[in-house]
């Protein structure tokens, strides 16, 4: 119904009493309590058949939600509901977010479908009487383009409020749609330091502040370590060291809760990393957690600002370029993403109105390019100069060339889990299949797929490969169900050898890594403690003698290793030398630029020398 129009059915209540039965001669009062507007009668009696009406209702002139209520002494109030929306049948707009009722907090985003017979003059988003700038992008997950936004609702008032939608064509037809929300006004907790996804030591300074009024006036304040552990406590202020000797290597929740004076609890939950680090060179901290670093570059992802953005910080400029903003870049679906010499090429989520999908999008020369929907994020990696990914529905391979930004469909059997990609563009892959020919090996190189490994399908499983553009190493399991035996192999290219057998470590411990002819693998020493071993110039050697399981982070590409022991500590182990702690386990293992680094959280650490 427009702005200022009257509903078509009048307003109308029945009162019967407690049997069913009708009464006669009750009073109602009809109020407007939302909207404005106007009813014919704020006073009406039933009549015999026990019913009373309003009249007629005008609507108010704004746009928005219209509430009326009937209510009898003693009784809880009946209210009717009415949108106040401009309709055109030349246009149909569709919200998909928020949805109808939504609590929202500090931010929250906007997505609009319009479909219209004609073009478009404007898309608008109002709320509150404040503008949120739209603009028509593609979103994926099935809706392709649509209009989105974002906005901070910081100063907006608590409770019912009313997002609104234009669109207007070219012949000044324009249709509404109403969505109403629910703003939730909550004390507002600062946290000064630490900052969530930071690195910190063994003894951190936790300083916060609460703010409010009225209400929201906060009467508790207070941190806690996961779930138990408070360590400290305050009524709108904190500033206290805290040791947090017991979480050495550990990635844990600092959690802040507060009670207001309407006894309302909430709760805000900062993630930190507690390291030593003897060994690690802290390069950089920046504003949330880092995702890449490439040269003088850091690709992180910045949650300080009102929706997860995704930036690029120049080390020698110290000049920062946002790339992509939105919450799909912080759900599950949101990374991996790599730095590239045109730009970056990153996974994000997207919401279709009932689930998240993995979408590729490519940053190039400043321009952003939307490249789909991808099978998921773990099937998406980065080598050198190439991408590889695969594509529902059927998990077809797709190549792209990062230099010339041309992408290609492999014509191959279905991808089965995460293939591997070299520098050289060499894509390792294991086939899709569990009939005769099996789940073997393959390398595409130059367009031509060649297969490394010829087990039939009721024989061995080949999965989970590595390469380094020489050779693929690769897991070899029982065609069925993880019950073993798990053997890891190397392929030359030529001929397939057995490095190990893993049949009796965990998953975590079936680990191996490749790089310029150089390979570090577990192999189970006498007591099936999994250690680990470098293959160099056809030379296996034992490089760790621990008395737990350790697992391989990565290899370079003069051979050096970095191991872990699980949950414990990092080694590194250079060429004729033995293992040097240099901190946790904690963080994930690059090679970029000549260099081992450690990204994590919101930092950059270089692996001393």
């Amino acid at each position: 119904m427009a702005p200022g129009m009257a509903v078509p059915v009048a307003p109308e209540v029945l009162v019967v009493s407690n049997l069913g039965t009708p009464m006669a001669g009750v009073d109602v009062s009809f109020s407007v309590t939302r909207g404005g507007g106007q009813v014919q009668r704020t006073q009406a009696r039933t009549d015999a058949a026990g019913r009373a009406s309003s009249g007629s209702w005008r609507l108010g002139v704004t746009k928005g939600t219209n509430l009326l209520a009937a209510s009898v002494s003693g009784l809880p109030p009946v209210k009717f509901t009415a949108r106040a929306a401009n309709v055109s049948s030349a246009i149909a707009t569709t919200v998909l977010q928020p949805t109808s009722d939504q609590m929202i907090g500090d931010s929250y985003q906007v997505i609009a479908k319009v479909i219209a017979t004609q073009s478009l003059a404007s898309v608008t988003a109002t709320m509150n009487g404040r503008t949120i700038p739209l603009s028509l992008t593609d979103v994926g997950g099935g809706i392709g383009q649509a209009w989105t936004g974002t906005d901070s609702s910081t100063n907006l008032p608590g409770g019912d409020l009313d997002l609104v939608v234009t669109a207007t064509d070219v012949l000044s037809n324009t249709t509404d749609a109403i969505v109403p929300l629910v703003h939730l006004d909550l004390p507002r907790v600062t946290v000064a330091e630490p900052l969530s996804e930071s690195v910190v030591p063994t003894s951190v300074k936790i300083v916060a502040s609460c703010t409010g009024s009225g209400q929201t006036r906060c009467t508790s304040l207070s941190a806690r370590i996961e779930d138990t552990h408070v360590v400290a406590t305050g009524t709108d202020f904190i500033s206290k060291v805290v040791d947090l000797t017991l979480y050495l290597g550990r990635k844990v929740r600092l959690v802040f809760d507060i009670v207001d004076a309407a006894g309302r609890q909430s709760s805000i939950t900062q993630t930190l990393y507690v390291e030593d680090g003897p060994g690690l060179q802290r390069v950089v901290d920046v504003a949330g957690p880092v995702w890449d670093v490439l040269g003088s570059r850091v690709l992180y992802l910045d949650i300080s600002t009102a929706l997860p953005s995704l930036k690029v910080l120049d080390l020698t400029t110290g000049s920062t370029v946002l790339v992509d903003s939105g919450p799909g870049l912080l759900d599950r679906q949101g990374g991996p993403g790599y730095l590239t010499q045109t730009g970056a090429i990153y996974v994000k989520g997207s919401v279709d109105g009932s689930s998240a999908v993995p979408l590729l999008a490519e940053w190039r020369s400043g321009s952003l390019i939307a490249l789909g929907e991808i099978t998921r994020s773990g099937n998406f990696g980065v080598a050198g100069d190439w991408a590889v990914y695969t594509r529902p529905p059927n998990s077809t391979l797709w190549i792209r060339d990062l230099l010339s930004g041309v992408s290609s469909a492999q014509a191959t059997a279905a991808v089965s889990g995460p293939g591997a990609l070299a520098a050289n563009g060499d894509v390792i892959y294991t086939s899709n299949s569990t009939g005769p020919t099996g789940r073997n090996i393959y390398r595409l190189r130059g367009g031509t797929a060649q297969a490394l490994t010829q087990d039939g399908g009721a024989s061995l499983y080949n999965q989970e490969p590595q390469t380094d553009g020489i050779g693929v190493v690769y897991l070899k399991s029982a065609a069925c169900c993880g019950s073993g035996p798990f053997l890891i192999a190397y392929h030359d290219g030529s001929v397939e050898s057995i490095v190990s057998n893993v049949s009796g470590l965990n998953a975590v411990n079936r680990k191996y890594a490749i790089a310029n002819g150089h390979l570090a693998y577990i192999a189970p020493d006498a007591n099936q403690i999994g250690q680990v071993w470098r293959r160099s110039a056809g030379v296996d050697l034992q490089l760790t003698f621990f008395t737990a399981n350790s697992t391989v982070d990565i290899i370079g590409p003069d051979g050096t290793v970095l191991l872990n022991q699980l949950g414990k500590r990092r080694y590194l182990v250079r060429p004729g030398g033995v293992p040097a702690d240099i901190g946790t386990y904690l963080g994930r293992v690059v090679y970029r630029n000549g260099n081992f680094f450690v990204l994590m959280g919101r930092s950059v650490f270089k692996v001393r020398p």
